[in-house]
Order: structure tokens, then sequence, then C-alpha cells
């Protein structure tokens, strides 16, 4: 049982490409929050 349970080291490193992973989708997500929030404010009367 213990296979199933992530150590808690490995947890916070990941894999080499977790951390690039990681800032890549918050700046998408960030890039799509301010496309929605501007297209929202331009199309919608204020």
């Amino acid at each position: 049982m213990d296979e199933f349970i992530p150590e808690p080291s490995r947890e916070v490193a990941g894999p080499p490409g977790a951390g690039a992973r990681r800032i890549a989708l918050a700046l998408l997500a960030m890039g799509a929050l301010v496309f929605v929030l501007t297209v929202a404010f331009t199309v919608l009367p204020r």
C-alpha cells in the first residue's frame, strides 16, 4: 500500500518539467481570464 502514497519530497519537487509546466499553465489561465474580462467589458454595455 506504500507505493500508492506519494512521498512529500517527491510531491513538492515533482518531475523535472513540473515547475515550468505549472508556470505555463498559470500564465495561460491568467491570459484567458484577462481575455474573458476584456471581451466582457468591451461587449457588455456599461
